[in-house]
């Protein structure tokens, strides 16, 4: 995988297309998948073996079969993961204290379902720089 890739995980189809759908039409390639284990249980174990991360953004839905969305970019995060935080983005529609208060503490963004498209692709915008 490369920069001008964005990695989607999302378990509703729906959603799933639109994000895939909106981030095409923003110039990106779109590895979308529909939970975190499919994801990791598909990567190539060189995928992140570079010093460059190995995608440009990564959106992820929080509830979500096997391992929350919070849960993968925790893993990331103790992983290594070389993407920045501010390029890493999580969706939920159900937003407790405690959930938020973690997301926030990994630093990735927070959209609350039902999110707004232009919201998304400014904060795609506001970082495209950083991923040519």
């Amino acid at each position: 995988m490369a920069p001008g890739i964005a990695l989607v995980l999302e378990d509703n189809t729906g959603c799933r297309s639109l994000l895939t759908e909106i981030l095409t039409e923003m110039q990106l390639q779109v590895k979308a998948f529909s939970d975190p284990v499919t994801y990791l249980n598909t990567r190539f174990e060189g995928d992140c073996a570079s010093s460059c991360p190995c995608v440009g953004f990564i959106l992820t839905d929080n509830d979500m079969p096997g391992m929350s969305g919070l849960e993968f970019l925790e893993k990331l995060a103790n992983d290594g993961c070389k993407l920045p935080d501010e390029r890493k983005a999580i969706l939920s529609g159900n937003w407790s204290d405690e959930t938020l208060a973690r997301a926030q503490q990994l630093g990735c963004r927070v959209f609350f379902k039902p999110y707004s498209v232009a919201e998304i692709c400014a904060w795609i915008d506001a970082h495209a720089e950083d991923v040519a």
